[in-house]
């Protein structure tokens, strides 16, 4: 709208807003279809379970909760704080809860998300887009020792066979997890399909990332700071 009204105004650079990939095809058609010209893309492995949908807990409470969370992220960024505040896992002290884990919602979402990633990268060959993929950042409790290593298959493995063994994980656990699946299927697409690849995970792999995230995966303005000055160095070896 601001293109249309002002001809003096450019956009040198903008995001495709949306929690999943396919919110991310649906606006890159829409934006291809206005004829918006786009050279460049970066996909940034995908991750969406502010709910931890794949907990065993159904009572009507938890329900509400995972609903509202879905919805606001707002309510999502209130809950995480009142958590920490009350747990203190993010300190060192205090247990976080644990709970059992239905793995099948989980293989059925990394499956979604490779045909979306096909679908994704469709659109940019058909459109001439140089696309650029890069692995998800999170942040895990500095405390929590054994998960500083954001690349580690054995502590991937470890969390996978207490979830076959049908015990109960935690929070810190199924992200560590979740985003260890989902950054490799990044890695093997671009991988597969010779694309650039920027390893986004590493700026905050074994370190204290509390003063840059706002809960476990949404980076805060120093957070996004430090991020963009990462990103503008790698572009140069790609653009």
């Amino acid at each position: 709208d601001l293109l249309k009204k002002n001809k003096e105004f450019k956009v040198i650079n903008a995001a495709l807003g949306g929690s999943r990939i396919e919110e991310n095809i649906a606006i890159l058609k829409k934006l291809l279809q206005d004829k918006h010209d786009i050279k460049n893309l970066i996909l940034i492995s995908v991750y969406n379970n502010r709910t931890y949908g794949g907990y065993k807990k159904n009572n009507y409470i938890n329900n509400l909760k995972k609903y509202l969370q879905a919805k606001s992220l707002a309510f999502y960024i209130l809950n995480h704080k009142i958590t920490k505040l009350v747990a203190g896992y993010d300190y060192g002290f205090g247990k976080e809860k644990e709970w059992l884990y239905d793995k099948s919602k989980h293989i059925k979402r990394k499956d979604e998300t490779k045909i979306m990633y096909q679908e994704f990268y469709n659109i940019c060959k058909k459109n001439n887009i140089n696309i650029i993929i890069a692995t998800m950042p999170f942040n895990i409790p500095y405390s929590i020792i054994e998960l500083r290593n954001y690349r580690n298959i054995d502590e991937r493995n470890k969390i996978e066979k207490k979830i076959d063994s049908n015990k109960k994980i935690s929070p810190s656990e199924i992200l560590y997890y979740e985003m260890y699946d989902f950054n490799e299927i990044a890695r093997d697409f671009a991988i597969k399909n010779k694309i650039s690849l920027i390893e986004s995970v590493d700026l905050f792999s074994n370190s204290n990332n509390e003063d840059y995230f706002i809960d476990m995966t949404h980076l805060n303005n120093l957070g996004h700071f430090k991020y963009h000055q990462f990103i503008k160095e790698k572009l140069k070896k790609f653009l």
